[in-house]
């Protein structure tokens, strides 16, 4: 195909607006778009050449292959190598485990699938991810695979055909999308399936221009081209990470870069600015760019641990596109050169490159690997949940569990057990889930975990009353309580209700104690990562509310009398946060001096500021309620004076409490599940 300058420029743009928005700087918090903006311009950039080579006849699905072994391998290998020592220094045994399976996976581009099925509660932050960009990646090749094959057998059919199955998948994919955004999964953010309808855009694009030439009109092309370039740099600009996505939303961005290439031609303003030569040589070396940017801030987060100084950052940008620059010229264009690199030699090395780093990722994962890591400090204790959900998994998986509309759950403990209790909640309730497992086969108890509640097919908060749609989904949202309501009648032979959860996050922000969901840890000196939480919006019958405070006040209330009338429920309080990762935090001081931390805490102050609003509402319940059903489990007396007076522990003779900065570790989870049932017993005598 003609080379086009301005697609360099666009690349350009894109591959900045991803680097920035991972980065973390102001003004590209939506930056995150320039991988759509890639997709369109791969759809348009692949479609040409194959249908352009399969009008002529000369098609062949091996060379096609090797021009993308050439474009992709030689630069991913490279980045992958360049990596490996980088892990082993700075990442800990729990860390190596996952980039191990990582490596495994961008061998073989099924890393998009990898990062789906590990997202979820205990999913580590994206930010500290060094391999989580190739989920695009992957995308595009399942795309260049069966895409390719799709065209060499229906191009007999003739275009007309073509397009229309194209369109048919197009919109089953854009509704997919939607839909799986809606329900809130994670496999609408990785999967090809709704990812295609972007890349067919670009798609639909080259078999228009294959087959008409550009618009004639310069004032068409320039308003559509500005129109274009002003809806990608709106996304770019306005969106955020709350931002439902990829769904209607990504529309713009992504129909944005289409208008960019089909109008942006020579003579416009948008070609003028997009064909500025440094742009251009930016957009030369954007693959690159994309590959090396992630790693270097992982590894730098990790070295240098949360938060980076905006100068670090900067740093890292740099060396990013330093390391682009070198990438593009030693190794990308090399082997690019059909004179300099033969077939053989491309298709041996593409082959070789596979299965070796497939071997070192296996490798990385075993045990006595691990173990071997210098970031293993042995001299603590540190069999938390982490090691027992790599080593055995959930205590009852939720793919093995029941469905019962409205909802889904599963069973542990004494299986065998007429008496049960029902666990429920978010991701602090799944952090009791080994210490509970094991004191109700003790008890001679059956355990329901409750996984998911839903209404219609809106997936519920845990705290039943709030809701993350906002402006979507109302009707469905606010049948809810009764989904729960349902819920329980089906166990109403339970004894107990266990709830559970980060309440203090569910509820920001509140002016003067709940200002952002991370937590601000200023003994410790640390702040969580700030994983993009969204902002709960408390509903009343009518709709949600529109005053937050007391919107928030009224959906703890309801929720407590909800479950009040139903059963007896235990109450868990607010666990404290840490703000850090505790091994983490204790490997920067190993790091630094050469011992481990024995004991580790921050004032009990902090805790009270922070939870000041949630705790205050559940006191008032209970003391207004002398018959209540609610018992509860004063998580404040159980970390922050039960080791030491007017203390939060958070490390405890070289035992952690947490699992990460928040999630409690078996200790921690063995403190609160012990005290669950000392008001059991006490609750029952």
């Amino acid at each position: 195909m003609n080379y086009r300058a301005e697609i360099d420029g666009l690349r350009a743009l894109a591959v900045l607006s991803v680097i920035f928005f991972h980065a973390g700087f102001t003004g590209f918090s939506g930056g995150f778009v320039g991988v759509d903006v890639f997709f369109v311009i791969s759809g348009y950039v692949i479609t040409t050449i194959i249908i352009s080579e399969l009008a002529e006849g000369t098609f062949s699905l091996l060379d096609f292959y090797e021009r993308r072994a050439r474009r992709i391998l030689p630069a991913l290998f490279f980045m992958l190598l360049a990596c490996l020592p980088f892990a082993w220094l700075w990442l800990t045994p729990i860390e190596l485990r996952s980039f191990g399976q990582s490596v495994v996976a961008v061998s073989n581009f099924s890393s998009n699938m990898l990062f789906w099925l590990e997202s979820g509660y205990f999913d580590r932050a994206s930010e500290l991810k060094p391999l989580l960009h190739t989920w695009s990646l992957a995308v595009e090749a399942q795309y260049y695979i069966f895409f390719s094959v799709f065209l060499m057998l229906t191009w007999r059919l003739g275009v007309q055909w073509i397009l229309i199955l194209l369109f048919l998948v197009f919109f089953a994919s854009l509704i997919a999308a939607q839909g799986d955004n809606f329900d809130k999964s994670s496999a609408g953010f990785f999967l090809l399936y709704t990812r295609l309808w972007e890349l067919l855009i670009g798609v639909f694009i080259a078999f228009y221009l294959k087959y008409n030439n550009f618009l004639q009109s310069h004032l068409a092309n320039q308003s559509l081209s500005l129109g274009g370039l002003a809806m990608v740099l709106y996304a770019i600009v306005i969106f955020d990470k709350n931002t439902p996505f990829p769904s209607f939303y990504a529309l713009i961005p992504t129909l944005g870069t289409g208008l960019l290439i089909l109008s942006g031609v020579p003579k416009t303003i948008v070609y003028k600015v997009l064909s500025f030569s440094p742009l251009v040589g930016l957009g030369l070396i954007s693959y690159s760019a994309y590959l090396w940017h992630q790693p270097i801030l992982a590894f730098t987060r990790h070295r240098f641990v949360w938060p980076l100084s905006y100068e670090a950052l900067v740093v890292a940008c740099t060396m990013s596109l330093v390391m682009a620059y070198l990438s593009w010229r030693y190794i990308e264009k090399p082997f690019r050169d059909k004179e300099k690199m033969t077939r053989r030699v491309v298709i041996g090395f593409s082959v070789a490159g596979i299965w070796c780093f497939s071997l070192i990722g296996i490798a990385i994962q075993s045990e006595d690997y691990r173990l071997r890591s210098p970031n293993y400090l042995p001299t603590i204790v540190y069999s938390s949940l982490g090691e027992k959900l790599i080593r055995k998994g959930e205590v009852c998986e939720e793919k093995n569990g029941k469905v019962h509309a409205p909802f889904t759950y599963c069973y542990f403990g004494d299986l065998s057990s007429d008496q049960s209790i029902i666990l429920y909640g978010d991701s602090h309730a799944s952090a009791l889930q080994y210490a509970l497992d094991k004191q109700l086969k003790e008890s001679s108890i059956k355990g329901i975990w409750l996984r998911k509640v839903f209404a219609g097919d809106t997936h519920c908060e845990t705290t039943i009353f709030t809701t993350a749609q906002k402006n979507a989904g109302v009707a469905s949202s606010l049948g809810c309580p009764r989904s729960f309501l349902e819920v329980l009648d089906y166990f109403n032979d339970a004894s107990y209700l266990i709830l559970a959860s980060r309440w203090t996050m569910r509820y920001f922000p509140v002016e003067a104690t709940i200002e952002t969901h991370s937590f601000d840890n200023i003994m410790l000196g640390c702040k969580e990562i700030d994983v993009a939480y969204q902002e709960f919006v408390a509903m009343d019958a009518t709709g949600f509310s529109a005053d937050n405070i007391k919107g928030k006040s009224s959906a703890i209330f309801n929720l407590l009398e909800l479950v009040n009338t139903v059963m007896p429920t235990l109450l868990v309080y607010p666990i404290p946060e840490v703000g850090c990762d505790v091994y983490k935090y204790n490997l920067k001081n190993y790091w630094a001096e050469g011992v481990i931390i024995k004991d580790l805490s921050f004032p009990v102050s902090e805790y009270d500021i922070r939870n000041e609003f949630v705790i205050s509402h559940f006191d008032s319940f209970v003391r207004s309620n002398e018959s209540s059903n609610i018992i509860p489990i004063q998580t404040r007396e159980i970390f922050c004076n039960h080791f030491k007076s007017g203390e939060c522990s958070v490390i405890y003779e070289s035992t952690p409490l947490y699992y990460d900065d928040d999630h409690v570790s078996d200790l921690g989870a063995s403190l609160i599940v012990a005290e669950i049932f000392e008001s059991i017993q006490a609750r029952d005598e």
